[in-house]
């Protein structure tokens, strides 16, 4: 499993991740598709940091990035206006 993370500075506290789950070639070629996309839209300009996970890890992973976007949920939630 490969995950993507760039860090908006709207909001430096949280990164963008995107995640791609299956074999090392389709991973790297979905990684190096999207750090294109994201390239030509300008939007790399605080790095883009490329993770890999396997077994453990990768279930580890996905269990943290569950538990954090709920959070993310609630504390968006809880600004004014949303």
């Amino acid at each position: 499993m490969f995950s993507a993370a760039t860090t908006d500075p709207e909001h430096p506290t949280w990164d963008e991740r995107t995640t791609f789950v299956g074999g090392y070639k389709q991973n790297a070629e979905c990684f190096v598709a999207l750090a294109h996309v994201l390239a030509e839209a300008g939007l790399l300009k605080s790095g883009l940091r490329l993770e890999m996970y396997q077994g453990d890890g990768a279930r580890s992973f996905l269990s943290n990035t569950a538990r954090e976007e709920a959070r993310y949920q609630q504390e968006r939630a809880a600004q004014p206006g949303n």
